[in-house]
């Protein structure tokens, strides 16, 4: 009978890691949480430098985005990293709102893939930093 329980269990497991590599399992995802507007504070901070190229990593809904692209008006780029799914919705609605300097790098649910190979990707392109003159604007910004 113990025999019997084990196999199960580990056919569980096994069922389970399958799916999580193959992004059917979206359970171990949060599929709500608490944010219903802007990042107040980080708006603040861009909006005290230069910047014209932004990254959003993790957009949810997109009130902080919505934010950045009307700081941009237009210039420069806003780039959105987060769930295929999401950054499809939110770019849509920046679209509408007129903005279409946005530029989506949607990921998969997939255990093993991430935003991170997205940005690797970006940065392998080319010598020069894509958001290096965001890093310069934080340092100036900060030493006042």
């Amino acid at each position: 009978m113990e025999i019997h329980a084990r196999a199960r269990e580990l056919l569980a497991k096994i069922r389970d890691i399958i799916n999580r590599l193959s992004g059917n399992d979206r359970g171990n995802y949060p599929t709500h949480v608490s944010v219903f507007e802007p990042n107040r504070e980080t708006i603040n901070f861009i909006q005290k430098t230069e910047c014209r190229f932004i990254a959003e990593i993790g957009i949810y809904k997109g009130h902080t985005s919505i934010e950045f692209a009307k700081f941009l008006n237009g210039n420069g780029e806003l780039h959105l990293f987060d769930y295929e799914d999401r950054v499809r919705d939110v770019a849509a609605k920046i679209n509408e709102a007129g903005f279409q300097n946005v530029h989506t790098f949607g990921s998969s649910y997939k255990l093993l893939d991430s935003y991170n190979w997205t940005i690797a990707k970006l940065l392998e392109r080319g010598n020069d930093p894509i958001y290096g003159s965001t890093t310069n604007n934080v340092r100036r910004v900060k030493r006042r």
